[in-house]
């Protein structure tokens, strides 16, 4: 490699940086009912009590829901994520994966009460139980979803919120295709990459309680241009 093609690579590589540094992947939740999960939990039950959390799989569009096993679905999915980020915090002694992903209601019981989901946690010695629903998907750069942690005895709520995130990487492909760094590829979608960072910050909304105001929640997250260093 010559002194210059290294030096139009570097460049090249430069610039790909700071278009994905420039229009990063975000994700902001907006709380509803905001009580930090960790506080809760020490404040409602004694100290190292094997506390027991149940994940119910998220209900989801039709276009984006499992069909079987090997093909879960996006609630699934983004319901494994989440299981494992709880896992790694710590906070709460005991996180499952709900047994039972779907039942006649289930969508609708979100936003009437949950009394379906409340019943099965109980019924199974649940002492929390976390329930979500997906959005419609309104492009193939976003995703939306809503949740909801209640105490399978009482009903009552502890957190409820909604986690967004945004992906500008097709607008990544596009900027770098205009200026020769890779292809135009508009059939490689984001999914995989905004499921793990929207578990990462359902679990975080959840444990640390940190909101995002709602002016700033309903705003754009994105630069108008990639180009303000030049």
């Amino acid at each position: 490699m010559t002194l210059a093609s290294a030096a139009t690579f570097l460049s090249c590589s430069t610039i790909g940086k700071q278009i994905d540094a420039y229009y990063p992947e975000e994700c902001k939740t907006h709380a509803y009912m905001q009580n930090e999960l960790p506080f809760y939990i020490s404040r409602r039950f004694h100290n190292k009590s094997p506390v027991r959390m149940a994940i119910i799989p998220f209900a989801s569009p039709v276009n984006v829901a499992g069909s079987s096993d090997e093909m879960p679905g996006l609630g699934m999915d983004l319901v494994r994520q989440l299981h494992g980020e709880f896992l790694r915090s710590g906070e709460v002694p005991i996180v499952e994966i709900f047994n039972r992903k779907d039942w006649p209601g289930k969508k609708e019981d979100f936003y009437s009460g949950n009394y379906g989901a409340l019943r099965m946690a109980r019924d199974a010695d649940y002492d929390l139980v976390m329930v979500g629903n997906i959005n419609p998907m309104n492009g193939l750069d976003n995703l939306s979803v809503e949740t909801r942690i209640m105490e399978a005895e009482s009903g009552i709520s502890i957190w409820y919120g909604q986690s967004t995130i945004d992906s500008p990487r097709d607008l990544h492909n596009e900027l770098k295709s205009d200026i020769w760094l890779e292809k135009r590829r508009p059939d490689r979608l984001p999914i995989k990459t905004m499921t793990n960072k929207l578990a990462r910050c359902i679990a975080d909304g959840v444990m640390n309680a940190e909101t995002v105001p709602e002016e700033q929640y309903n705003g754009s997250i994105l630069p108008s241009s990639p180009w303000a260093w030049w």
